[in-house]
């Protein structure tokens, strides 16, 4: 674990993660919070943009306080750039999508896939509901002492 939050610095501070331009980002570390990830690839399609600026105006007109507390953060990453290898392979990102990930005390606490997101892409008000209640569920999960089923593949 203590790797990859050594990786997932490293990739923050070689540009690798990039927040959406406007809007309120957390780009320092998150040692504990939540942090949602938009992953693209190089190749980005009207629906992969349109699940980005989605998702990214729900965490914002949704979790405006907790973005302000540095409770959450928002970050958008190429997932086929070089410098996200290890963070793709780790969170199994094979396409573009929203990953929601637990960080606690450093360390990633659980994580998970939003690959619902291409299901309800063109139905706004189903799809800005899915994302609010995913995070909301995030958010108020507590940290348990079970590992989660990431930690457990390590």
């Amino acid at each position: 674990m203590a790797q990859i939050a050594e990786e997932l610095q490293a990739i923050r501070k070689g540009g690798g993660i990039a927040a959406t331009s406007g809007g309120r980002t957390n780009e320092g570390p998150v040692d504990d919070g939540l942090i949602v990830y938009y992953f693209h690839g190089n190749t980005r399609c009207p629906t992969c943009r349109s699940i980005e600026s989605q998702s990214h105006e729900a965490v914002e007109s949704d979790f405006a306080a907790q973005l302000d507390r540095g409770e959450l953060s928002w970050k958008v990453v190429n997932y086929e750039g070089p410098a996200a290898d290890d963070l793709a392979k780790n969170f199994e990102i094979q396409m573009p999508v929203v990953v929601l990930v637990k960080m606690e005390n450093g360390q990633i606490g659980d994580w998970k896939g939003l690959d619902e997101v291409w299901a309800l892409v063109g139905d706004k008000p189903a799809f800005r509901q899915f994302i609010h209640a995913e995070i909301q569920a995030m958010l108020e999960a507590t940290p348990s002492a079970a590992p989660s089923a990431w930690q457990r593949m390590f």
